[in-house]
């Protein structure tokens, strides 16, 4: 249990570090002003789908939304869990968005990132917990103003859609502006 506890100090202190590295080292854009939110998410979910070979756990919860997490290697007893397994979730969620232009290093290194985890002995049934901090480069691709939705794309192509909570974020915003996101 304790170290469940030093595993989230780390990943809390990490992100702080990120955070305050990305408004030190790097300029915002002046027309609008870099955004941060976190959140704790809790949540009892069905395991969905289980990827041994890349690692992978797809969460359902009760409202039907997926989460798919990446296990690091650390995890030795991941062949135990199995789909339909009911599993309790509680991780932290975080956005840091910089609206500016990428540094030479981010052209070179779109992301990057950081992980550590955490299993439980064996003698307990099996558990994990694991953090993950991502920094990438990515461009907005679609803008659902009604909605309060953007849609970026990251550095491997892949798409992800967020919702805005700040309507005014929105106003000036636009489809293929590059944005530094750290989540």
């Amino acid at each position: 249990m304790m170290k469940k506890y030093m595993l989230l100090a780390i990943i809390i202190m990490a992100l702080l570090f990120t955070s305050c590295q990305s408004l030190t080292g790097s300029q915002t854009s002046e027309r609008r002003p870099s955004r941060e939110k976190t959140k704790i998410v809790t949540m009892e979910a069905e395991v969905e789908e289980i990827d041994l070979q890349e690692r992978t756990v797809t969460l359902r919860g009760s409202l039907g939304n997926l989460v798919t997490l990446k296990v690091d290697s650390q995890v030795k007893r991941l062949n135990e869990i199995k789909r339909g397994d009911i599993v309790q979730a509680n991780y932290w969620t975080y956005i840091f968005s910089e609206f500016r232009s990428p540094t030479p290093e981010e052209e070179k290194n779109p992301i990057v990132v950081y992980a550590d985890a955490d299993i439980a002995p064996a003698e307990k049934p099996p558990g994990a917990s694991a953090g993950i901090v991502v920094r990438a480069v990515v461009t907005v691709e679609i803008i659902n103003r009604a909605d309060k939705l953007v849609t970026i794309k990251g550095p491997k192509g892949k798409y992800l859609t967020l919702p805005v909570e700040d309507k005014s974020l929105l106003e000036d915003l636009k489809v293929g502006e590059i944005v530094i996101m750290t989540y």
